[in-house]
């Protein structure tokens, strides 16, 4: 499983690198920049510091207009992809980008058709949402792998993930990746009874020092 944090700083990268937790990078236009320059220069920062793909979101909502400021963005790194909404305008954005080699992540996706569609439009990511409890209904992880695979589709499935849990979650229902904030990767290397059982280990080593001859 692929894990992408939801970041735009780079001083997150280092610290999730040494935990092995982090194949790539998402990023929200609104979180990293007060113009497109600053945006240009986060984007090619996180781009040189790791291998695998920094996502970055479209500002326009129409589709030519989104093609443009794509082919721009992408032009900044071979690993940019981009992150275009599942609407009719975004698709059509999808299937003329995906056509020229640039990676596409399908987002706001809540049903089997739309993922059917972002996989269609030659998506190489399609995210869903991991649901939380509320009233907006989402996919089911298993179901969009599965009809992924019977169709023999390539798009990989994105979960977002609030917790730990959803990440475990996801990767037992099939998601290729997982997507969540850097503190939720951290959590992942935690337990209360693994950091009780090293206490005692090492309560107990002290008692025992280690024979010097």
């Amino acid at each position: 499983m692929k894990f992408f944090a939801l970041t735009a700083e780079i001083n997150d990268i280092p610290p999730l690198r040494d935990l092995g937790a982090v194949d790539g990078i998402i990023t929200q236009t609104a979180q990293m920049c007060q113009s497109p320059k600053d945006r240009h220069k986060i984007l090619r920062m996180i781009a040189s510091d790791i291998d695998g793909p920094v996502f970055t979101d479209i500002t326009h909502p129409d589709a030519p207009a989104m093609i443009r400021e794509a082919r721009a963005l992408s032009a900044l790194a071979d690993t940019i992809a981009i992150t275009l909404p599942i609407t009719p305008a975004g698709l059509r954005a999808c299937r003329s980008l995906s056509n020229d080699g640039i990676m596409v992540n399908a987002t706001l996706c809540f049903t089997a058709g739309q993922a059917l569609l972002a996989a269609k439009s030659g998506a190489a990511f399609v995210s869903l949402a991991t649901p939380t409890g509320g009233d907006v209904p989402t996919p089911s992880i298993d179901d969009i792998a599965a009809l992924y695979a019977l169709h023999d589709y390539d798009t990989q499935i994105i979960a977002v993930a609030h917790s730990a849990e959803h990440i475990s979650q996801a990767a037992q229902n099939g998601a290729h990746c997982a997507a969540a904030p850097p503190d939720v990767f951290h959590a992942l290397a935690h337990h209360p009874h693994t950091e009780a059982g090293l206490a005692a280990f090492f309560a107990e080593a002290e008692k025992t020092p280690l024979n010097s001859s």
